[in-house]
């Protein structure tokens, strides 16, 4: 276990990277940002608390951190990096705050043990990459101000099996569902411009869906 004083705001990059052995980290309330690689491929840590006062997770800090099964983002959080929790293949609860924040690709990518996610109901957007991977991910609340999904957001999500797009979106990636076998069920507003390897429908303006969004979507 590694108690951080309570006196730390920051904590720079790579400060416990590759830490084999490292299991439990308690954060100082003051926390206010933790910087890129911070716990980087630490497969053994299992627990950690976010303090409430967390603004900033920078670029892949629990990249590969395989023994955390859950996490709880902090309200005050303004923006989480690059593949922030990439590869956290235990990872099976993720609670986010119910407002938006700026998040970047791959957030999320390969995280197998996760079933279900709940976004801030005022998100605008879902970065490329998003839930690249996430064979478990069944479920996902799309936000109904989301207006657009990055490419490759859900790709070879094979256990996603029913999706619900929001009357404001305007654009869905290329690759964006592509190979979830077991989709079966998609409800699209009105769309106006189909890329190939995509699904035929309507026109409203401003709306278009990627090339090979919905591919290897076999049911």
């Amino acid at each position: 276990t590694v108690s951080i004083p309570q006196s730390v705001e920051t904590i720079d990059g790579r400060a416990f990277a590759c830490d084999f052995k490292l299991k439990k980290v308690s954060l100082p309330d003051k926390l206010k940002v933790l910087n890129n690689e911070v716990f980087y491929a630490c497969e053994a840590l299992q627990e950690i608390e976010l303090g409430p006062n967390i603004e900033e997770l920078g670029n892949y800090v629990f990249y590969q951190c395989k023994s955390l099964k859950k996490i709880v983002i902090p309200r005050k959080v303004k923006s989480m990096g690059d593949s922030v929790f990439s590869g956290c293949e235990n990872l099976s609860l993720i609670t986010l705050p119910p407002r938006d924040f700026e998040m970047g690709i791959n957030v999320f990518a390969n995280c197998k043990s996760l079933k279900k996610i709940t976004l801030p109901q005022n998100m605008k957007y879902i970065n490329t990459g998003t839930f690249w991977n996430c064979i478990s991910l069944e479920s996902v609340d799309i936000p109904k101000h989301i207006t657009s999904i990055g490419d490759r957001a859900s790709y070879r999500c094979s256990s996603l099996l029913t999706i619900t797009f929001p009357e404001e979106i305007t654009y869905i990636g290329s690759e964006a569902f592509y190979k979830c076998e077991n989709l079966i069920n998609i409800t699209l507003p009105r769309i106006s411009e189909l890329k190939k390897g995509s699904k035929q429908g309507e026109v409203i303006p401003n709306c278009r869906i990627g090339a090979d969004c919905f591919a290897g979507c076999i049911k």
